[in-house]
């Protein structure tokens, strides 16, 4: 495959299809597994606020009002927007253990990590 001024870039279209490819699966299920996480982080959100609401004692409203926090802070993990404070990355904290390593070698056969 040749760049716009001519020269040899060095990659052949099925390196790029195998890279595109992997990126476009990185997303779906990145996208697929936020979605998850929200889903369940209003999950916890609807079932502590019952609780809270329906307690009867001090316990049952302080655990529905844990809870509450609780699927808040797991719907701002899944949307990035808390990371770590000791974390070095400028991925939040949540993403670091999500991350596979190697993510361009998904493929089997492949290794695109050279690129």
């Amino acid at each position: 495959m040749e760049a716009d001024g001519g020269r040899e870039v060095g990659i052949d279209e099925r390196m790029l299809y195998d890279v595109v490819w992997t990126a476009v699966e990185d997303a779906i299920l990145d996208v697929l597994g936020t979605v998850a996480l929200l889903v369940i982080a209003l999950v916890v959100v609807w079932v502590g606020g019952t609780v809270a609401v329906s307690a009867g004692s001090t316990d049952g409203l302080a655990g529905g009002i844990a809870a509450v926090g609780a699927g808040v802070a797991l719907a701002a993990i899944a949307l990035d927007l808390v990371r770590s404070s000791g974390s070095t990355s400028d991925r939040p904290y949540a993403r670091l253990w999500t991350s596979r390593p190697g993510n361009l070698a998904v493929r089997p056969g492949r290794d695109l990590r050279n690129i």
